[in-house]
């Protein structure tokens, strides 16, 4: 299916307007086998339990970098907030800190519990979606990676960086991935690529073929992953997740009214600053040692 030509799937026909895409979010994200997310994003060599490739060596890097710039005491307490399969989380903990990981997903915490069980890690995870943390001052650092924190939405950004602020001890560290809206955004016309996906099972369910469309609406400041799977019998599935894009200064600023102060902002990789086509980004952030933060 060539990229923007194709209006139809095998027989499905394709979504064009934001308006479609409603709600925000159907992806069954809580009962995802472990198979669909390492499918896609990582291989397991020779069958192991140690998932590879490239979507692990850019955790563990970010974790590498956050061990050498942060310089945590041994046994910093971190929160990994959606760990899905562990890999940051189990990283971390073999750094030497004592980690508390949440998700949704039962299936992605016992896979992460039984690796970190495995490799005698200090790893606690926990069946807690974001809005039900009630942690305070309980964290050297919090990681908000790859996903929630990407898919806030205006009304969301103050609530989620005072959450942030509660959760961290004072003078800990947050680091969150967050949508962007690059500088040239209102000048770009609306865009879809579309990829192959990887993909060959789908909650247990072989598939013959999955594609990735991404589409970008700039006037509405909005991007969508809306991905498709035909199965062997014929049917199609489709799933997408949508991603409000914020300007970055914004995104500071919320930051700094939840009395959490900015250190720096990357793109993808760590220790590099976000290019102007980028869509999303990193936010460093430390709480104000004083622990005072707003109501």
């Amino acid at each position: 299916m060539p990229a923007g030509t194709s209006k139809w799937f095998h027989g499905t026909p394709l979504k064009e307007e934001l308006s479609e895409f409603t709600p925000p979010d159907p992806t069954p994200w809580g009962s995802m086998g472990v198979e669909d997310i390492l499918a896609r994003q990582y291989r397991q060599d020779g069958g192991s339990a140690a998932p590879a490739g490239p979507a692990v060596d850019a955790a563990e890097q970010a974790v590498d970098w956050l061990h050498r710039h942060l310089r945590l005491p041994p046994g910093a307490a971190v929160l990994d907030i959606g760990c899905g399969p562990g890999i940051h989380s189990h990283r971390l903990a073999e750094l030497g800190y004592r980690v508390t990981a949440t998700d949704i997903n039962p299936a992605f915490l016992d896979f992460a519990r039984r690796r970190a069980s495995a490799a005698g890690l200090d790893c606690q995870y926990l069946p807690l979606p974001m809005a039900a943390m009630t942690f305070d001052r309980d964290f050297d650092l919090v990681l908000a990676v790859q996903g929630p924190s990407l898919q806030l939405r205006e009304p969301e950004l103050a609530p989620f960086m005072a959450q942030m602020a509660r959760t961290l001890r004072p003078g800990g560290h947050l680091l969150c991935e967050l949508s962007r809206a690059p500088a040239d955004l209102d000048r770009r016309d609306p865009d879809i690529t579309v990829t192959q996906d990887p993909s060959t099972h789908l909650m247990g369910r072989p598939v013959r073929a999955a594609v990735l469309r991404r589409l970008l609406f700039p006037a509405e400041r909005e991007r969508v992953h809306h991905r498709l799977f035909l199965h062997e019998e014929g049917e199609v599935t489709e799933f997408w997740s949508r991603f409000p894009l914020h300007a970055p200064a914004r995104l500071a600023t919320a930051a700094e009214e939840a009395g959490l102060r900015v250190l720096a902002t990357f793109g993808p990789a760590l220790g590099e600053p976000p290019s102007d086509r980028q869509l999303t980004c990193h936010l460093w952030a430390v709480r104000d040692a004083r622990g005072d933060t707003p109501a």
